[in-house]
């Protein structure tokens, strides 16, 4: 009845709405060699220009970042690449330990994004310079969402039903903010806290379950969870509810995506087929230690190949020349410098 026939008026309104996202006039990066192997020179001070690359038609690439309680850190960062034509979405998550070369005493993942805003600096701008340098382009989206706006988006379609691998409580009270979280094992209805909460954690009290491969297990639970969200945001059944999730979106998301952008790829979204939806992470390792820190340590070579395969929205092979990171061989004691220098050193 009225179900139904807010169900069609909407999704027909959705249609109508619908816009396809501009795209990135640049093409792959080129580095100035003078800046290359001096040691003197930070991330800041190297402005890479755009080569001529040819764009595919109906590609588009992405970052969606997610900050932490504080609002402060960027934990969260995937990047990825929607290729509308073929039908397949590619994601792949950049831990917030990602060694990378940034002109910070930390060079983290998480970190452009708060040390640019704590020296007066544009945030957003920092966090797709070091991201351009990461995949050798500048990505044509993006999208940096706050964990209440998480909570609100779960909390405005009803919940999200999940199946929960284990009981999970975790007490911390030393943190900023302190952590309470208690969920039962099993299939259940997550309310925005509970879902919220699932994504944070890490350990439980009495050490029964707690991520054996750390912080790569503990993301591809996270990647879980977001499909589950996203698969039933964009079901028939909450298209009454997207006005809920538009209006979340417009006040708590930063973004360069506009609402008829996002209804495009949403619309796009719900024609994927599940098996043409990858998740990857950067390979490399998450035991890694340098400059006094625990750090996850790319593997450049590997990484090239990933970049290639799923993120690629040129015609042209994205190279070492194109991108600029560094990584250290913890059994060799070498670096790896695609640039030939590390920041800030």
């Amino acid at each position: 009845g009225v179900l139904l026939i807010l169900v069609i008026g909407g999704f027909a309104a959705f249609k109508i709405w619908a816009q396809p996202a501009a795209v990135s006039d640049g093409g792959l990066n080129t580095y100035d060699d003078a800046n290359n192997g001096d040691g003197s020179g930070g991330i800041e001070g190297v402005a890479p220009d755009q080569a001529d690359s040819k764009r595919r038609d109906g590609v588009w690439t992405f970052l969606v970042s997610g900050l932490d309680r504080e609002g402060l850190h960027t934990d969260t960062n995937i990047v990825g690449m929607f290729d509308t034509a073929a039908g397949e979405l590619n994601l792949v998550n950049l831990p917030r330990d990602l060694l990378i070369n940034i002109d910070y005493t930390y060079k983290k993942m998480n970190i452009p994004y708060p040390a640019s805003i704590n020296s007066g600096g544009d945030g957003v701008s920092a966090l797709l310079d070091a991201v351009k340098d990461i995949l050798g382009y500048e990505v044509d989206c993006y999208a940096i969402i706050d964990i209440q706006a998480t909570a609100d988006i779960v909390d405005a379609i009803g919940g999200v039903y999940y199946d929960i691998p284990y009981d999970m409580d975790w007490d911390a009270p030393d943190q900023n903010p302190p952590v309470s979280i208690h969920i039962k094992q099993g299939y259940q209805l997550l309310d925005g806290d509970d879902f919220v909460n699932a994504m944070r954690f890490r350990m439980s009290n009495d050490g029964s379950h707690t991520y054996l491969g750390g912080d790569i297990e503990r993301i591809q639970f996270q990647q879980s969870l977001l499909m589950a969200l996203a698969r039933q945001t964009l079901s028939l059944e909450n298209i009454p509810n997207l006005t809920k999730i538009f209006d979340i979106y417009e006040k708590r998301v930063d973004t360069n995506v506009s609402l008829g952008n996002l209804a495009y790829f949403a619309q796009e979204f719900m024609k994927i087929d599940a098996e043409n939806i990858t998740f990857h992470t950067i390979p490399g390792r998450g035991d890694g230690y340098v400059f006094n820190l625990s750090y996850y340590l790319a593997d450049i070579d590997e990484w090239l190949v990933m970049l290639n395969e799923y993120l690629n929205p040129f015609d042209t092979e994205i190279t070492r020349d194109n991108i600029n990171m560094i990584s250290y061989d913890m059994d060799t004691g070498e670096w790896d410098m695609t640039q030939g220098y590390i920041a800030g050193q």
